[in-house]
């Protein structure tokens, strides 16, 4: 009788602590999914960037091929020189601060990952600690017999 007394409690205690574990593993997949929204929200806004960028550097070969052409005819083509100058350093500015931009995402992503990462950990808890609650509710069930 002791042993069943000891089983049960040793069973109330599981449950508790399963309990207490499927709790976190709802949080965590509750977080998860918000971080989900979120990291489609960065990665398209970082496609939207990664867009910007091919943008900025097809204009950037444009103005250095049109910075090349303007260099053959030196008398009237130092003002545009200048100009397009001052174009591509706007431009290598932009280009700088979206790399910038994609770089904050990547590290956003490799969150996520972590994230994911740990729920699969704690569900593995979970699932160890279910087949624990499973053989003592055997045992439980031979000494009741």
């Amino acid at each position: 009788e002791e042993e069943l007394d000891e089983l049960k409690l040793m069973k109330q205690e599981m449950d508790e602590k399963s309990s207490e574990g499927a709790s976190l593993i709802k949080e965590l997949t509750q977080s998860i999914k918000e971080t989900k929204e979120k990291l489609r929200m960065v990665t398209e806004e970082s496609n939207m960037k990664d867009f910007q960028v091919q943008m900025l550097m097809d204009q950037v070969n444009e103005l250095e091929e049109a910075l090349q052409a303007c260099q053959s005819d030196a008398s009237s083509g130092q003002a545009k020189i200048e100009k397009m100058a001052e174009d591509i350093e706007t431009l290598n500015h932009a280009l700088q601060e979206s790399n910038q931009t994609v770089n904050g995402l990547r590290k956003e992503s490799a969150k996520v990952a972590a994230m994911e990462k740990e729920k699969e950990a704690r569900q593995a808890e979970l699932m160890e600690k279910d087949g624990m609650i499973e053989i003592m509710r055997e045992a439980l069930e031979s000494a009741r017999r």
